[in-house]
């Protein structure tokens, strides 16, 4: 099994691909309908998700299983609607990226489906939770996308925890609810003391919401000194979240500075990375994650302005190089994506060795453990279909 910790804040900041889409002035035929169903089976399941023992308990099986089942099954109908399939559905957009990501969701959500009818429910369940990634890999591209309103109601969310409940907001794109919900568990003094690991984890969420949902450096600066300001915040953290002060001020300042051409966007991103990898005195080291989520803040309006321009596939590069960054965030597992989708739009080119490189790493890491690296035959013949893709090789069929 792939080693790789998928955080409910695919949640965040992803905006999900089961949201419903700012339509153009003629509505997408079945778009929106095909939006709302997934949205509404998504946010069922992912609350299911929320414990093993809710996901296992024979009680919800039927239910877990059917709603898998139908997010598979409106998972392949938006693939072929975005890959150019003969199809009732029309994509709200030609973007290439779209068409990508939508077969990789449809691939996890069948996955997902597989796994539980075989009765693997523990495993099927860390794919249903990376399956927001994907949503938010369609959604991100822009800062576009309405939330969900009040598409979970009270019932569904009954019985978990107060950070659970905003976790779950947060995955329905109710970010008001979700960042109000997560300031609550800040501010709770016995939290703090008895559920450090959580309390961190919603101070980087709500953090995360202020700078990549709501773009608001004053928000963000003000949950910091919250933070800064209670006795139960450890050292370790206390330096980071220092550091994300500092950005966010930085930032404040530069608010109304940013560019909007092609080009303008691209040597701001670029900026950004620099600055995040200069600061950022180790791999694990957190201290840089608000200029990264600036960085892939940038780069997603870039490809969401410019689709079809001429930095399309250094700018996947480098959100790819971003979210590798931000994973112990545990927002998305966004990384491979990137990497993925900047191979397939620039076949055989330098940046897409380049891209299969970071890929071809990732999956080797992802994949190692105590038993050595056992990869499984299709992700296998995958990387050799990217190796081919990107470099040109001949394809061989994996034992």
């Amino acid at each position: 099994m792939k080693n790789k910790n998928y955080g409910w804040l695919t949640v965040v900041l992803l905006v999900s691909h089961v949201s419903l889409a700012k339509e153009p002035e003629k509505k997408p035929s079945g778009w929106s309908t095909k939006m709302h169903q997934m949205a509404q089976a998504l946010s069922e399941i992912l609350v299911d998700a929320s414990s093993v023992e809710r996901f296992t308990a024979p009680k919800n099986a039927k239910r877990i299983e059917a709603n898998s089942k139908k997010l598979a099954d409106l998972a392949h109908d938006i693939a072929k609607a975005t890959q150019g399939a003969k199809s009732d559905v029309i994509s709200p957009d030609g973007d290439v990226s779209l068409g990508i990501i939508s077969g990789l969701f449809k691939e996890e959500s069948n996955r997902a489906y597989q796994e539980i009818k075989r009765g693997n429910k523990v495993f099927a369940r860390s794919i249903i939770r990376s399956i927001p990634s994907y949503c938010m890999g369609c959604h991100t591209r822009g800062s576009g996308g309405p939330e969900f309103g009040e598409l979970l109601t009270d019932a569904q969310i009954k019985g978990l925890s107060e950070y659970e409940k905003a976790e779950a907001y947060a995955s329905a794109r109710q970010y008001d609810k979700a960042l109000t919900q997560f300031e609550s568990v800040i501010k709770n003094a016995k939290f703090s003391r008895e559920r450090i690991v959580e309390w961190e984890r919603a101070t980087r969420y709500a953090v995360a919401i202020s700078v990549r949902v709501k773009k608001d450096p004053k928000k963000a600066i003000a949950i910091t000194e919250e933070v800064l300001g209670s006795k139960a915040s450890p050292k370790y953290f206390r330096d980071d979240v220092e550091l994300w002060k500092e950005s966010l001020v930085a930032w404040e300042k530069e608010f109304s500075k940013t560019p909007t051409s092609e080009e303008g966007l691209f040597v701001e991103g670029q900026r950004l990375m620099s600055l995040a990898l200069s600061t950022q005195k180790y791999s694990s080291d957190r201290g840089s994650e608000v200029i990264y989520l600036r960085a892939t803040q940038v780069f997603h309006e870039l490809l969401k302005s410019y689709p079809k321009g001429g930095k399309t596939s250094e700018s996947l590069y480098m959100l790819g190089l971003a979210y590798r960054a931000l994973q112990d965030l545990n927002l998305w597992s966004l990384s491979d994506l990137y990497f993925e989708a900047c191979i397939r739009q620039s076949p055989k080119t330098e940046v897409a060795s380049q891209c299969f490189k970071q890929y071809e790493e990732s999956v080797f890491i992802g994949y190692s453990g105590s038993g050595g690296v056992s990869i499984p035959s299709d992700v296998r013949a995958k990387v050799l279909e990217l190796d081919s893709l990107a470099n040109g090789l001949r394809v061989e069929k994996a034992q």
